[in-house]
């Protein structure tokens, strides 16, 4: 599990959200409110959402790509838990909650790195 999480506000843009992947060498940002967890962007959702449809990344913001209403599950949740959640809704990233605080972000990587071991 990758933690702290990298988050992000809504407002911001594309660009600077794709700069904030750079830099910290990750594939997508959490959308979070008052540290609640309200969406998560990913570089699929840039490709897809923005540079195939020819919008202007400076001009569009993280609201209007990213996906709304994101799964969470808690810190108590087993690993067989997570990946069936995964599997079963095809997600490639999970947030870790604890309460209603994004804690963590695990991915289908993390989790072929712990079965692999």
């Amino acid at each position: 599990m990758s933690h702290p999480v990298v988050t992000i506000h809504e407002k911001v843009s594309i660009f600077d959200a794709c700069k904030l992947m750079a830099k910290n060498k990750i594939g997508s940002l959490v959308i979070v409110e008052n540290h609640r967890p309200e969406g998560i962007i990913t570089e699929r959702d840039v490709i897809n959402k923005v540079i195939a449809l020819g919008k202007d990344p400076s001009k569009t913001t993280v609201q209007e790509v990213m996906t709304k209403g994101v799964t969470v599950v808690d810190t108590q949740a087993t690993l067989l838990q997570i990946t069936n959640l995964m599997r079963q809704n095809k997600y490639r990233r999970m947030v870790i909650v604890e309460g209603e605080e994004v804690v963590g972000i695990i991915t289908a990587r993390d989790i072929l790195a712990m079965i692999s071991q």
